[in-house]
């Protein structure tokens, strides 16, 4: 909790957008809220809006052209769930673009996503305290108990290792072997 860090508020939920051409994060968006409409609508939002003063909230001074993505999509494929629906088909009408949902049981169609969440848990997140290690061995310490992150600098976290991964794994950059 940022109001007192004795508290446990739970895991956070992470949406990514990110651009099928240039495999750069467009926009994210942390929250405790679950998997919701909100929260889908808070990364496109971020997607949409110039990353300065975004980045400058949280203490992180960037150049434009250091995340220069924030303009509206001709079309967006999303997962199933927060896409589909009557509030979902406002966004055409409104910014003129296209949206896709995949179908069921195909995470195929959405490997740039799923694999960046994989890619950024890999590259900070399970390197924190309070990370969620699925391996470990029953009756260990209790992970939330060792969590030292607020939303605010969980933020500042997502924010560094998106950098990170816009500046460095564009398409005919280096390629990183831990990939």
């Amino acid at each position: 909790s940022s109001i007192n860090p004795q508290y446990v508020v739970g895991r956070p939920v992470i949406y990514l957008v990110v651009d099928h051409f240039s495999r750069m994060i467009a926009g994210f968006y942390v929250g405790f809220e679950g998997p919701s409409w909100l929260g889908a609508m808070m990364a496109l939002e971020n997607a949409f809006t110039e990353k300065v003063s975004f980045c400058e909230k949280y203490g992180i001074e960037i150049r434009e052209e250091d995340w220069p993505c924030s303009v509206y999509p001709q079309s967006i494929t999303a997962d199933r769930g927060e896409m589909v629906g009557y509030a979902s088909d406002q966004l055409v009408p409104a910014f003129n673009m296209r949206i896709t949902n995949t179908p069921p049981f195909r995470a195929d169609f959405k490997s740039l996503v799923e694999r960046q969440f994989g890619i950024t848990t890999r590259r900070g997140i399970e390197r924190q305290p309070g990370w969620v290690d699925k391996m470990k061995d029953r009756g260990g310490s209790d992970y939330r108990l060792d969590a030292t992150f607020d939303i605010h600098s969980f933020t500042q976290l997502m924010i560094e290792l998106i950098l990170f991964n816009n500046q460095s794994r564009r398409i005919g950059g280096p390629v990183h072997k831990d990939y």
